[in-house]
């Protein structure tokens, strides 16, 4: 089992606030590779707490991986523009299992 590393990590919320939010980490160094099943990536390319960099390059760690972005912020998933990215992932990832 990989450690696990406790890190605090600082997040804007809002301009001109921030929050200090303790968050456990697993290092997916050792392992992302060798992920084999159909995976989707849906990156948001505004995110402030997950740089899009590091969610790209999880995809890109992942064979066969796809990427599905929207242009948002880490709390994507609460607009109804998430959603459009988020069905074509599933669907996308639905198509390609065996």
């Amino acid at each position: 089992m990989p450690d696990i590393e406790l890190k605090w990590v600082a997040a804007s919320t809002l301009p001109g606030s921030s929050l200090l939010i303790r968050t456990m980490c697993q290092p997916s160094g050792d392992w992302i590779g060798d992920v084999d099943v159909p995976t989707s990536i849906v990156c948001t390319t505004e995110d402030r707490g997950v740089a899009p960099s590091l969610q790209l390059a999880t995809a890109q760690a992942i064979r066969g991986a796809t990427v599905h972005s929207v242009a948002d912020g880490h709390l994507a998933c609460a607009n109804a523009r998430f959603a459009d990215p988020l069905v074509a992932a599933c669907l996308d990832v639905a198509g390609r299992a065996t």
